[in-house]
C-alpha cells in the first residue's frame, strides 16, 4: 500500500553555539520524536528515519503513530496509527524497525520501501501488559 508523503514546516538554521546545521522536519500539533536511542532507526544511507508522534508529552509511550521522515525531500509519511508497546526494535542502521500494533500484531517495517510485514499475528498482551522492544540482532531474527 502506497503512503502519502507531505511537507511540514521544515526549518533549517545554524546553531549559534556549535555552528551545526539543524533541520526540524515536523511541525504538527502532536509531539514528535526522532527515534535514535542506542540503536538508530534509520536506513544505512541516513535518508529515512523513523518518527513517533503522539498527543502524549512523550511520543514513545503508547498509543503513538509511526511515521517516516525523508531527509532528502524534507517530507514525512505516516505509516501506522495507534501503535502499542513502547519504543521500537531495530539493528543499528539496518533500515528495519519492529513495533507492536495495539491489536497484538508484531510488525516489521522497511523504512526505505515503506513495506510492512506482519511477523506475528496475535500476541495476547493481556490487561495492563506493557510491551517494550529495545533492539534486534544484526540478522533481525531475534528481538530484545
Amino acid at each position: 500500500m502506497a503512503v502519502k508523503w507531505y511537507s511540514e514546516a521544515a526549518d533549517v538554521y545554524t546553531d549559534e553555539a556549535s555552528g551545526s546545521q539543524v533541520t526540524r522536519l515536523t511541525h504538527g500539533a502532536q509531539h514528535s520524536i526522532n527515534v535514535y536511542m542506542e540503536q538508530p532507526c534509520n536506513t544505512p544511507d541516513g535518508r529515512y528515519i523513523a518518527v513517533q508522534r503522539s498527543v502524549n508529552v512523550d511520543p514513545r509511550m503508547p498509543p503513538f503513530d509511526l511515521g517516516i521522515a525523508d531527509l532528502k525531500t524534507y517530507k514525512i509519511a505516516m505509516v501506522d496509527e495507534d501503535c502499542g508497546g513502547t519504543m521500537l526494535g531495530t539493528s543499528s542502521y539496518s533500515g528495519i524497525v519492529h513495533y507492536l500494533r495495539r491489536n497484538g500484531e508484531l510488525i516489521r517495517l522497511d523504512l526505505a520501501t515503506q513495506r510492512k510485514q506482519i511477523v506475528y499475528e496475535q500476541w495476547d498482551l493481556g490487561a495492563g501488559f506493557e510491551f517494550t522492544i529495545q533492539s534486534a540482532t544484526p540478522d533481525l531474527r531475534y528481538l530484545i
